[in-house]
């Protein structure tokens, strides 16, 4: 009877010992796993926010070419204003003499 018991305690032992070796494993298989999609996942919002962030260079790049490009055409109006007034006044001092 006590050899029955010990023969029973011993496979109890190995059994627990086996399942947890095996709960280990496959903790570990989860985790690797894991580990993986998390950089995977990592590297595509990585790549989505240099998208996003050169996005934003490009748009701030057009704002700016956009105002520059409207200033000078600001100016050419007012420029050539400024050549239709001296053209009248200089064809009124004209006419006085």
């Amino acid at each position: 009877m006590k050899k029955l018991s010990t023969i029973l305690m011993a496979a109890v032992f190995m059994l627990s010992a086996g399942a947890c070796f095996a709960g280990t494993n496959a903790l570990q298989d989860y985790q690797a796993k894991r580990n993986a999609a998390i950089q995977k996942q990592d590297a595509k919002l990585n790549a989505l926010q240099k998208k996003q962030e050169e996005a934003q260079k490009k748009r701030e790049a057009n704002k700016a070419a956009y105002k520059k490009k409207q200033q000078a055409q600001k100016e050419a109006i007012q420029k050539r204003q400024q050549q239709r007034k001296d053209a009248v006044k200089n064809l009124k001092d004209s006419f006085k003499y």
